[in-house]
């Protein structure tokens, strides 16, 4: 994850050398609500009058190959082979997202997209059968090349796109890191930890070290439930995870909290967002606070 923001934030150098000779706006890391049932995620989307630019940013270090069947990449680092998924396909989803959105917004513009290693370390031995690869170094002239594309909207109609994708944006809710990583249960430290120290205070009111109250341990339990372990949790879930003494405990926790409550008695469960709900990531410590 360090690896990926430090890739994309040393591209985002390059982009901010650019001089657009239009109006422009470059989104990083936006999320669009492209249909009734899909989204599309873009690391770096940039929009202009005359086109649209995705970029898939990757900070890979070894050498890279794109394999076709199945479509798949493969990083050799130190002779160990890993395979995972191909941002070339990643990228042609979100390229079909995005035109049908667009389409369908009834605007019509070129766009253009490409895999940028944000590092001229990455060594690309078997390169994508269609997709641009763009050095992080090099990204500010594949744009500029862009450039002598003619305009295709007006200055009224790019400030009604920029307009309808802001509110097309939607908040990014991460997958739980056990859906991706082998994490045993036996293995992740439960209870009320401070953020700081990692004290668990059990029934204590705030850490005795650090001084953060109760309140703001248990919102951030919870925030490392939704992480961690499932998008959903129960009172008998919320009773374990934070190691509390009983279940009224910790049904009164997950009613303050202003999660959504589905279902009634014994198969009641609550859920960060509810399927429509735009709210951020984060559970505020005052919710807690007792009426």
């Amino acid at each position: 994850m360090r690896a990926g923001y430090s890739g994309e934030t040393y591209v985002d150098n390059f982009l901010k050398n650019i001089d657009f000779p239009c109006p422009y706006v470059i989104f990083k890391d936006i999320n669009v609500q492209t249909s009734a049932n899909t989204k599309a995620q873009f690391d770096t989307l940039i929009i202009t009058p005359k086109f649209v630019c995705i970029l898939e940013i990757k900070a890979l270090k070894g050498r890279i190959s794109f394999h076709k069947t199945p479509a798949q990449l493969v990083k050799e680092v130190d002779g160990v082979k890993t395979s995972m998924k191909c941002p070339e396909e990643q990228l042609k989803r979100h390229e079909r997202r995005l035109v049908k959105w667009l389409n369908t917004n009834q605007i019509y513009l070129p766009i253009r997209s490409a895999i940028v290693f944000a590092f001229s370390s990455t060594l690309v031995d078997l390169p994508p059968r269609y997709s641009n690869i763009v050095m992080g170094c090099d990204v500010g002239s594949y744009i500029e090349d862009l450039f002598d594309l003619p305009p295709a909207l007006t200055e009224k109609e790019f400030n009604s796109l920029i307009d309808s994708l802001q509110q097309a944006k939607t908040n990014y809710s991460p997958t739980p890191l056990v859906n991706t990583v082998p994490i045993l249960d036996s293995e992740i430290v439960k209870g009320l930890l401070c953020p700081q120290c990692s004290m668990n205070i059990g029934s204590l009111y705030k850490c005795p070290t650090c001084k953060i109250t109760r309140k703001v341990i248990i919102a951030n339990a919870l925030e490392d439930w939704f992480y961690l372990m499932k998008s959903t949790i129960t009172t008998r879930e919320c009773l374990d995870f934070l190691q509390l003494r009983d279940k009224t405990s910790a049904s009164h926790i997950l009613n303050r909290a202003k999660l959504i409550p589905k279902n009634n008695g014994r198969y009641r469960f609550y859920k960060l967002f509810d399927d429509d709900y735009e709210g951020s990531f984060s559970i505020r410590a005052e919710a807690l606070e007792k009426k």
